[in-house]
């Protein structure tokens, strides 16, 4: 037998596991102090590699990894997982917060929030704990989605 399609459209979405060791320079930026690495320190139990912030950030001091994404209509959902050290995680859409721990874990927390279509910017800023070189002062995010809502 035939099996005829029609009008089958298809949206990709945007993945990042780091598990390659680059970051997609097309999409991922850097600012504030630093720049973030991806390596396997992350103190979860989760395999391969992680982003994480950059080490041996002074008390004050921010570094912030951002994503800009055109979501398609009719909105999608972004994912990830982090795993915070010592210091202060915040994750904003837009520059709105969204997200806000300052509570060390050894297991990763995983974030989720609905999508509006259009272009969003998203960023993971990590600030510094108040006191200079404590270990773990990072903050890891992983397993980073953003998908296209099913339709």
């Amino acid at each position: 037998g035939l099996v005829w399609l029609d009008a089958i459209k298809y949206t990709p979405g945007l993945s990042f596991n780091f598990d390659l060791g680059v970051f997609d320079m097309n999409y991922v930026r850097f600012s504030g102090v630093g720049t973030w690495a991806i390596d396997d320190s992350q103190p979860a139990n989760d395999d391969g590699l992680a982003a994480h912030s950059p080490k041996f950030l002074l008390p004050g001091e921010h570094s912030v990894m951002s994503i800009t994404y055109d979501v398609p209509q009719p909105g999608g959902k972004i994912t990830f997982g982090f795993v915070l050290g010592m210091g202060t995680f915040s994750f904003y859409i837009d520059g709105e917060k969204f997200k806000d721990s300052n509570t060390p874990s050894t297991k990763a927390t995983t974030f989720s929030y609905s999508l509006t279509p259009g272009e969003h910017k998203f960023d993971w800023k990590y600030d510094a704990p108040s006191i200079p070189n404590l270990p773990l002062s990072m903050v890891w995010v992983d397993n980073i989605q953003i998908m296209p809502l099913l339709i």
